[in-house]
C-alpha cells in the first residue's frame, strides 16, 4: 500500500471519528434538553435540571477537547 493511500485512509478514519463524536454530542445535548423539559416546574427540579445540564456540558466539552487532540 502506498504512503499516500495510507495517509488517505487515516484521514478518512479521522473524519469518521470526528463526525461520530459530533453526532454523539449533539444527541446528548438534545436528550438532555428533552429530559429537563419533562421535570416538574419546582425549585428542586430546576436545581436538578441545572446540574444535569452542567454535567452534559462537561461531557460535551471533554469530547470536543478529545477530538481536537486527535486532530493534532
Amino acid at each position: 500500500m502506498s504512503q499516500s493511500l495510507q495517509y488517505q485512509n487515516k484521514q478518512t478514519v479521522k473524519e469518521q471519528f470526528i463526525e461520530a463524536m459530533k453526532s454523539r454530542t449533539k444527541k446528548l445535548a438534545v436528550e438532555t434538553i428533552k429530559l429537563c423539559r419533562q421535570l416538574p416546574n419546582t425549585d428542586e427540579a430546576r436545581i436538578v435540571a441545572k446540574q444535569i445540564v452542567r454535567s452534559s456540558k462537561n461531557i460535551i466539552v471533554s469530547e470536543k477537547n478529545h477530538v481536537e487532540v486527535k486532530n493534532l
